[in-house]
């Protein structure tokens, strides 16, 4: 029997399975005011996705885990309905893109400016019915019109739903309540539902020109998954009990914050594509698989060894300091009490000094704990525990939103060793890579980054520096990313001297976009892809094989306001196995 003749999404129904829209991505993005992700969701078991065009609905069910948390997954069950095409949609007319442009040649740029501003702003008679949508994000509807058998414009067979019906549910709801909290301050957690609402939203979309064969070489989306030119669907959502809470954080009435971003996938049971009213194979309740953490990619590569088992599906998953299971059991650095510590049981002189993230990662399926101890002699900013944003000496070590951080006073410097440990207190060889951020200077700019790294006039808040050992930098077995991960246009001066390779700051902060210090690790596609330009140019990720500890040297070069202290902002990210 052959192929089945290539039917497209717009006209024929479909049963299929669903996955994050490229390996290793996630499903379910959590965002901030400003559209921002920081939180990630991805497939436990299988994702089903279903399509009836006679009843017009298009419904999603299934199981989501963040994490690696094996019991606190989030259940989906929701229904899109009422469908409309791109000829409804406010976005892709001519009275959005302006009188040089027409439907059937758009200015995708344009289209993508679209937000819930301009579409409540819309005031000829003749648009008071259209609709918000379509949503391209970023180029890639312009970069997905060049695509073979791609439509004019590239959105004109899209589906776009109106109504949304369905809710969130599961032992992850309450996670994902406290997640939204982290940057939606207003949120009530203790409310225990979220039903799914897509007001005043962009209209959720959905295309694939093929679904008998959706993962084919032939087979596009063209962007309507907002990612990728993969068959999929993308849709921005809230919880309809917050909508207070969100129009008290953000004035923008397309505030939202969860993001669905998902490709088509045949069904591993080999399922046809005929709809039916549920899953024939409901998603189990309780999952069976182990879930993946928060991958950057899927590396390619030989089969590696991995506790003495063959792995060919391994991951580069980062450390969450912001997971709720992290417990910062010890926060006595060099005898100083660090964030939230109590003296006596968290820091004091009785106690190790150190600073002990537990369960701050994952690996082989138990916690990772991470260890940092100074090897030299300490010296903070004194602390005061008061009300002074991120500039109260030791008081700052401990966690920086997703990431860890030390205080360190300036014209000092401090030899720091970072471990690994397991859930036992064992001593943990792993790979991957640590990442330092925020590498700038206090107050001063130096010329060039390609000059010597020394000079540089003294700057009045001191100059970050840090040193390793060169052979302790290395590419992983695994390894996607080379051993040194730094943005092409970084601001970093690197010089190398008795075998330390060091990484001196050049560009003071708070200068070319604010915000330079990250509370996100930074990698949502790559190691650094989610940062902004300026953070990208002061962070460096140095990559480890096999080790259970890293040694470096972190300095605050010069400085005249010697009663002040910079921090140094880190995390890691490791490799692991998805399944042996």
């Amino acid at each position: 029997m052959g192929n089945a003749a290539p039917s497209d999404s717009k006209v024929a129904s479909f049963r299929l399975c669903a996955d994050a829209f490229e390996e290793d991505e996630h499903f379910l993005v959590v965002v901030d005011p400003k559209n921002k992700g920081y939180r990630f969701w991805f497939p436990y078991g299988d994702i089903y996705v279903e399509s009836d065009i006679n009843a017009q609905t298009f419904r999603i069910t299934g199981n989501l885990t963040h994490n690696g948390d094996t019991e606190n997954y989030l259940q989906i069950d929701a229904t899109f309905s009422e469908i409309h095409g791109a000829e409804d949609c406010y976005c892709s007319s001519q009275s959005h893109m302006g009188p040089k442009f027409t439907f059937e040649k758009p200015k995708y740029k344009k289209v993508v400016k679209c937000s819930g501003k301009d579409y409540e702003s819309r005031d000829k008679p003749e648009d008071e019915d259209l609709l918000f949508c379509p949503k391209c994000e970023k180029n890639v509807c312009d970069k997905a019109s060049k695509l073979p058998g791609a439509s004019s414009p590239v959105y004109n067979d899209w589906s776009f739903y109106k109504n949304v019906s369905g809710s969130f549910g599961g032992p992850g709801l309450e996670i994902l309540r406290e997640q939204i909290k982290t940057k939606w301050k207003k949120v009530d957690t203790s409310i225990d539902i979220c039903t799914m609402d897509i007001s005043m939203l962009p209209l959720p979309q959905l295309y694939c020109s093929n679904i008998h064969d959706p993962e084919g070489l032939n087979s596009y989306g063209y962007g309507a998954n907002a990612k990728n030119f993969l068959c999929g669907f993308s849709a921005w959502v809230n919880c309809k009990e917050d909508r207070d809470a969100i129009a008290s954080v953000s004035k923008a009435s397309d505030a939202h914050f969860l993001d669905f971003n998902l490709k088509f996938k045949r069904c591993d049971d080999d399922s046809t594509n005929t709809p039916t009213s549920s899953p024939t194979n409901s998603p189990t309740l309780t999952p069976t698989n182990t879930p993946t953490l928060t991958p950057t990619r899927t590396p390619s590569g030989p089969p590696i060894n991995f506790n003495n088992e063959t792995c060919t599906n391994y991951i580069l998953a980062p450390l969450d300091f912001a997971n709720p299971d992290v417990n910062v059991s010890l926060n006595n650095l060099g005898g100083f009490c660090g964030k939230d510590a109590v003296d006596g049981v968290h820091c004091g002189d009785d106690l190790p000094k150190i600073i002990r993230y537990k369960n701050v990662g994952f690996f082989n399926g138990s916690f990772v704990t991470l260890v940092v101890e100074n090897t030299s002699p300490y010296v903070p900013k004194d602390g005061t525990m008061g009300p002074t944003a991120n500039t109260d000496g030791h008081y700052n070590n401990g966690v920086l939103g997703n990431l860890g951080q030390i205080n360190q006073k300036i014209r000092n410097k401090v030899d720091l060793k970072f471990s690994w440990e397991n859930s036992n207190g064992d001593p943990l060889s792993l790979s991957g890579y640590f990442i330092f951020y925020d590498i700038d200077n206090g107050y001063c700019n130096c010329t060039s980054v390609s000059n010597d790294c020394k000079k540089c006039h003294d700057c009045p808040g001191g100059r970050d520096k840090i040193d390793v050992t060169e052979s302790d930098i290395s590419v992983p077995d695994y390894g996607f990313y080379p051993g040194i991960v730094i943005d092409p246009e970084t601001y970093l001066c690197q010089s190398v001297k008795n075998g330390k390779r060091s990484f001196w700051a050049t560009r003071k902060g708070n200068y070319f976009e604010g915000e330079d210090n990250p509370e996100y690790w930074g990698g949502d596609i790559g190691i650094l892809d989610e940062l902004t330009s300026f953070q990208k140019r002061v962070t460096v990720a140095l990559g480890f094989t096999d080790k259970s500890s890293l040694d470096i040297t972190y300095e605050i070069v010069g400085g005249k306001y010697i009663d002040t202290g910079r921090n140094l902002v880190f995390s890691a990210a490791i490799y692991d196995c998805l399944t042996l």
